[in-house]
């Protein structure tokens, strides 16, 4: 037997012959190993049906071989040339790259993605997961759970409209069999890019996949989801949504019952109005209960942010005025800014802003010779108290006296804001210009450039 013959005749009890379209060869002669380490002299004439044409140098025959029985260094080779092909600008080269990688299948996949990404949606690329499906599925969501871990800035996603074509049950079902990260990342990175109009994205389709996910186990990802829903489908009617706002008002976790709160609000001019009457009550109780409840300081600091965007009526100054003498700072604060937006409707509230104001400071640690540069939780709870104050009327009983009492121990934000409160009424007494400036040179609390410039915005007091 001639040493040609003996070097090529392992090919053949695995190469099967067969009959596949035309293609250019994708490729010189190379040596090619297959998974028993055997190797043969051959050019890669074509690949179909996820096997490879190879023609054998010492004998110019072809001979048909499974992909997966070549080394991994030769699938590699055969799925990067394809790779290079969808990039040609001949129409029937890259529509033969397609198929041919459609063929491969799952192994092919993860380079598929790399160069859909790389290239930023390249259209042949795109178009061959797209025909892959299903299976690609898993491999595109962890590409984009890694991409939101480690560029988490990043959202131009190109495989979004990929998952957008395919259907919502199939992805959806993928999406809930993946660890919670992948989960989450789905959410961010893949359904919530901004800058794009309902044309390029879609909009209807991503709210239609997001909404699909209110029955995830897990708080994290639902927490994900109702911002999601809440950021971009405020005025959203799905039963499905409403029902799960609904739903976790008493979850266990306290952010995500503030989420499904806000949830049951919808946004107008004037603030945040609930959906219905149901939903009134559902929202303040939950609001009431993460905000007099011991919880974290951060919970229910992001508690009173989300109330203090919800319209509010007269019947609700008598829970105002519980939240305005609450220990934390930030609650108190929203809770008298609420009771500015309601104006003189809030005058039953007077003597609990005064409290506000004549309630002991807390020592603040400051550096000699120092101005203070940030302000802090207690002064902005006496500048919103300032504020309602000014809103409801400098005619109330004491509520001069008190400002200008404040005015001598306070730091420049809060005398700032009685500046204005005097500024903007439309009485103000005859001396309280004088008064307050006597006030702000005997302030301890400020140095002399402070006082200097507080004094110079007193004589803008008509």
């Amino acid at each position: 037997m001639s040493a040609s013959h003996r070097r090529c005749c392992w090919i053949i009890p695995f190469f099967v012959a067969a009959v596949f379209a035309f293609a250019p060869p994708l490729a010189t002669a190379r040596i090619w190993t297959d998974d028993q380490g055997r190797k043969v002299d051959a050019d890669l004439v074509r690949v179909s049906d996820g096997k490879v044409v190879l023609r054998v140098l010492a004998t110019g025959q072809e001979h048909a071989q499974p992909l997966a029985k070549l080394s991994k260094a030769d699938q590699e080779f055969v799925i990067h040339r394809l790779i290079m092909s969808l990039r040609n600008r001949n129409p029937d080269t890259r529509d033969q790259a397609v198929n041919q990688l459609v063929g491969i299948g799952l192994d092919a996949v993860p380079a598929l993605i790399e160069e859909a990404d790389h290239k930023n949606g390249g259209k042949g690329s795109m178009e061959a997961l797209e025909k892959i499906g299903e299976p690609a599925i898993p491999h595109i969501l962890r590409h984009g759970e890694r991409e939101w871990r480690e560029e988490k800035g990043r959202r131009d996603y190109p495989l979004n409209q990929l998952l957008l074509r395919l259907p919502a049950q199939v992805v959806l079902a993928a999406v809930q069999r993946e660890k919670e990260e992948v989960r989450i990342a789905f959410v961010h990175v893949l359904l919530m890019p901004p800058g794009l109009t309902d044309e390029q994205f879609g909009f209807e389709r991503r709210l239609d996949l997001v909404a699909g996910m209110v029955d995830d186990p897990s708080d994290l990802v639902l927490r994900a989801v109702f911002e999601c829903l809440i950021s971009y489908d405020p005025f959203g009617t799905r039963p499905a949504v409403i029902h799960a706002f609904r739903r976790e008002l008493t979850s266990p976790d306290p952010l995500t019952r503030i989420l499904a709160a806000r949830g049951l609000c919808v946004p107008k001019q004037t603030g945040l109005v609930p959906r219905d009457h149901d939903a009134c009550k559902e929202v303040l109780d939950t609001i009431e209960d993460v905000l007099t409840k011991p919880q974290d300081h951060d919970v229910r600091g992001f508690a009173a942010r989300q109330f203090e965007y919800l319209r509010v009526d007269k019947a609700m100054v008598p829970g105002l005025k519980k939240w305005l003498a609450s220990r934390e700072p930030e609650i108190s604060a929203v809770a008298a800014k609420q009771l500015a937006n309601l104006g003189p409707d809030a005058v039953d509230a007077v003597p609990d802003l005064i409290k506000v104001l004549q309630a002991p400071k807390v020592a603040q640690a400051k550096a000699a010779g120092r101005r203070p540069t940030s302000q802090t939780p207690q002064s902005r709870q006496r500048v919103a108290a300032v504020g309602a104050l000014s809103a409801i009327g400098l005619s109330q009983p004491d509520v001069v006296d008190v400002l200008l009492a404040a005015a001598g121990d306070s730091d420049q934000h809060v005398c700032s804001a009685i500046i204005s409160a005097f500024r903007d009424a439309d009485l103000v007494p005859p001396d309280a210009r004088n008064r307050l400036t006597e006030a702000i040179m005997g302030n301890t609390e400020l140095d002399e450039k402070s006082q200097r410039e507080l004094c110079d915005n007193v004589k803008t007091i008509k």
